[in-house]
C-alpha cells in the first residue's frame, strides 16, 4: 500500500471555500500589509482615523479591516467608539451640551450627519434622551466695535452720494443714483419742481475755519497738466451741487449761485444748508 501523501496548506490558502477547492478569500486589502494595518491602528483613535492613515476613502472599508485586526489578533480597544459599551454611549450623552462634543467624544467626525444618525438610533434603541442635544455649540456673544462705527473723513467721498440720498428720502424726497456715466450723482424728485440733476461734492480742507469743496471736473485738454484740466459745470449739465463738508454737513447749493466756479467756501453758503442730517437735528 503506498504511503500516504503529505499536503502542505499555507496559512492563507484551504483546500475548500465556499464548498469548493481554492484559497480562502484574502484577508486584507491588496494594498494594505499587516504591518500598515498594525502601523495605523496604533496611532489611530478610530476606524475613521485608520481610514486615513491607509489612504482609504469609502467608509465600506471599515468593517473589512475591522473584521481583519479580530483575525490577526490586533488590538483596537483604545478606540473612542459607541461599540465599547452602551454604558459608554448613555455617559458620553447625557453628559454632553450639543451633537458636536458628544460625536467628537464617541470618535466620530463633529460635523458629521451620518454619525449623528448612527448615535441618535443606538440611543432610540436604548431610550436616552438626546432633545437636550443642541446642534452646535453656543457661540460667544458678538461685540461690535461700537467705538469704531464712528464716520471718517477719509471715507466721505465713497459715502457722499448715500448721505445725500438719505437726507433727500429721510425728507419726503424721493431719490435715487443716477445711471453710469452721467454727469450728475443723484436724480430726486422735487414733486411740482420736477426732476433735479445733483452732483455731488465732498470737502476735508479747511482755509481759514471754513471747509473748502471743489467744484470742477476734469476734462481732456493736451495743453493742461498730465492732458487734462479743471473746468466748471454749468446750468446744461446739472441743477444742484450737494456739498458734504468734513463735519458731515450737507450743503445743496443751486447751479445758478455757483456756476462757472470751480470752488467755494462753505461757510459762505450757510443759507443753503439741510438741516437735521447731522447737526442741529430737528426731530
Amino acid at each position: 500500500m503506498p504511503a500516504a501523501l503529505s499536503v502542505r496548506v499555507s496559512p492563507r490558502e484551504s483546500v475548500m471555500a465556499n464548498g469548493r477547492p481554492g484559497p480562502e478569500p484574502r484577508l486584507l486589502l491588496a494594498r494594505v500589509s499587516e504591518e500598515r494595518l498594525r502601523d495605523a491602528v496604533a496611532g489611530s483613535r478610530s476606524w475613521r482615523g485608520v481610514l486615513q492613515a491607509l489612504d482609504l476613502k469609502s467608509s465600506s472599508f471599515g468593517p473589512k479591516l475591522r473584521n481583519a485586526c479580530n483575525e490577526l489578533g490586533i488590538d483596537y480597544s483604545h478606540f473612542r467608539s459607541i461599540l465599547a459599551t452602551d454604558a459608554r454611549l448613555r455617559e458620553v450623552i447625557t453628559s454632553s451640551a450639543d451633537w458636536p462634543a458628544a460625536l467628537a467624544k464617541l470618535g466620530y467626525a463633529k460635523g458629521s450627519g451620518t454619525a449623528r444618525a448612527t448615535v441618535r438610533k443606538h440611543c432610540n434603541r436604548l431610550g436616552i434622551e438626546t432633545t437636550h442635544l443642541a446642534a452646535g455649540p453656543p457661540r460667544p456673544p458678538v461685540h461690535l466695535a461700537v467705538a469704531n462705527l464712528v464716520p471718517k473723513q477719509e471715507h466721505l467721498r465713497h459715502a457722499g452720494p448715500y448721505l445725500v440720498l438719505f437726507a433727500l428720502n429721510a425728507a419726503g424726497t424721493p431719490a435715487t443714483l443716477a445711471p453710469e456715466g452721467a454727469a450728475y450723482d443723484v436724480l430726486a424728485d422735487f414733486g411740482s419742481d420736477g426732476v433735479k440733476r445733483i452732483q455731488v461734492k465732498t470737502g476735508t480742507m479747511k482755509d481759514r475755519g471754513s471747509w473748502l469743496c471743489r467744484l470742477s471736473h476734469s476734462v481732456y485738454d493736451r495743453n493742461g497738466h498730465g492732458g487734462h484740466r479743471a473746468a466748471a459745470y454749468s446750468a446744461e449739465e446739472i441743477d444742484f451741487f450737494a456739498c458734504v463738508d468734513g463735519d458731515f454737513r450737507l450743503y445743496l447749493i443751486p447751479i445758478g449761485v455757483v456756476e462757472g466756479m470751480l470752488s467755494v467756501s462753505l461757510r459762505k453758503y450757510e443759507a443753503y444748508r439741510v438741516r437735521g442730517l447731522y447737526d442741529d437735528r430737528l426731530w
